[in-house]
């Protein structure tokens, strides 16, 4: 496996940036300073917006310090079914990734490895909602998504009069390419009463929420 190591921060200035003009996925391998803006994505737009992390098979990025923007379609957006993604965590180890809301999106916040795996990482969530997937783990072939914590957040699925929504999910965990284990949650909040189901798991050992 090869390791690299941020070599640099990216600061984005407080403000909204209209991304009217993105035909493809936002790739991040380095440093990312964030703390005020906001990525407003077109409701056409299905693809995937933010990637964090290498994406080759066997090689990973290491010790990266990230906090992203808001990243969010206009709302009333449509999202179910557009197989759109806000943002996915690739390949990455021993990390901290600070998100901004997410909202709009088929799969808010995708963790998903690709021919390598997320271990070590510390993920301090924000508001995802609007989505049919919230927080989903689901590693790629050849990857992985072992020894991560996540902290905090609001995970939420609303519908009307409390109708359970089939295909909604607050935290959906899909080890069958490589079983997920020993994540730890840590205050994360699942509010609304629409989600097929609030948590579902498969082929996962030893996640633990707090």
């Amino acid at each position: 496996s090869t390791i690299i190591e941020s070599g640099a921060t990216v600061v984005i200035p407080d403000g909204k940036y209209l991304l009217d003009g993105i035909t493809q996925t936002l790739h991040i391998i380095c440093d990312v300073d964030s703390k005020a803006a906001d990525f407003v994505v077109p409701a056409s737009y299905n693809g995937e917006v933010i990637r964090v992390g290498e994406d080759r098979a066997n090689y990973y990025s290491y010790n990266m310090n990230v906090t992203l923007p808001n990243t969010y379609k206009p709302t009333g957006s449509n999202f179910a079914g557009t197989g759109s993604t806000g943002v996915r965590i690739a390949n990455l180890n021993s990390s901290t990734v600070k998100f901004g809301r997410i909202n709009y999106f088929e799969n808010l916040l995708l963790i998903g490895g690709i021919g390598a795996g997320n271990a070590y990482n510390k993920f301090y969530l924000n508001m995802l909602a609007y989505g049919k997937k919230l927080l989903s783990i689901i590693p790629d072939v050849g990857g992985w998504a072992n020894d991560n914590k996540f902290f905090g957040g609001t995970l939420q699925i609303q519908s009307v009069s409390g109708v359970r929504l089939a295909g909604f999910y607050q935290l959906y965990i899909d080890g069958t390419n490589s079983t997920v284990a020993d994540n730890e949650f840590f205050g994360v909040s699942l509010e609304g009463a629409g989600a097929d189901d609030l948590i579902y798991m498969k082929s996962a050992i030893n996640n633990k929420i707090y």
